[in-house]
């Protein structure tokens, strides 16, 4: 069925309402230049990466888990519950939430500690926090699985000149689902957002 004239006008209600087209030039018009070459260069993977020399990464991680330690424990629990059921795992993963942030240690730090906090808030379960998810725990959202059999999302092969994984998402492949986010997303954003449901 595709979406009536209503149902595209009501959706554009709801952006507008939260000011949402507004945002990118919003942001975009606020940076300063130096900010704006920063983000130039991150679009096209030349930023400045530093050299991975073992003593400089080490101590990096050395900091990383000092600047995690004092944290106060409400913004850690999520943080805490994952190295709980697998330090092994937590451990090993923070050197790519620093070469994220190219090894700023404040920001790698808010960075992991708000990825385990998302991805307890998204599967609603502390199973996750200890190990990768996998395509079965993103299947029992049976909602999403048209999206993912779509082709709509697709990682492509090679990473680019930075060496990151690059997510293609080719938008006239989704799926049509009016205005629906997938029910664990739209908990969240549905707070912030008039979500407008389909009408049969």
């Amino acid at each position: 069925m595709n979406p009536s004239t209503s149902d595209m006008d009501d959706l554009s209600a709801a952006f507008a309402q939260q000011n949402l087209h507004k945002l990118p030039t919003s942001v975009i018009m606020g940076m300063t230049q130096d900010e704006r070459e920063h983000a130039l260069e991150s679009i096209h993977g030349v930023l400045d990466i530093p050299d991975e020399i073992p003593e400089f990464v080490e101590a990096k991680l050395v900091e990383m888990d000092e600047m995690l330690a004092k944290l106060d424990p409400s913004q850690r629990e999520a943080f805490d519950e994952a190295v709980r059921r697998n330090p092994t795992y937590v451990k090993e993963f923070r050197l790519p939430f620093l070469r994220a942030d190219s090894f700023d240690v404040a920001k790698a730090v808010q960075r992991m500690t708000g990825h385990f906090k998302a991805r307890l808030a998204l599967f609603e379960s502390a199973d996750v926090l200890g190990r990768d998810i996998t395509l079965s725990d993103v299947l029992a959202w049976n909602e999403d699985v048209p999206l993912i059999e779509s082709g709509a999302l697709q990682l492509l092969k090679h990473p680019d000149s930075a060496g990151r994984s690059i997510l293609l998402i080719c938008a006239g492949k989704f799926p049509y689902v009016p205005y629906h986010f997938p029910s664990p997303v739209s908990r969240t954003l549905g707070k912030s957002l008039s979500i407008v449901e389909r009408r049969s």
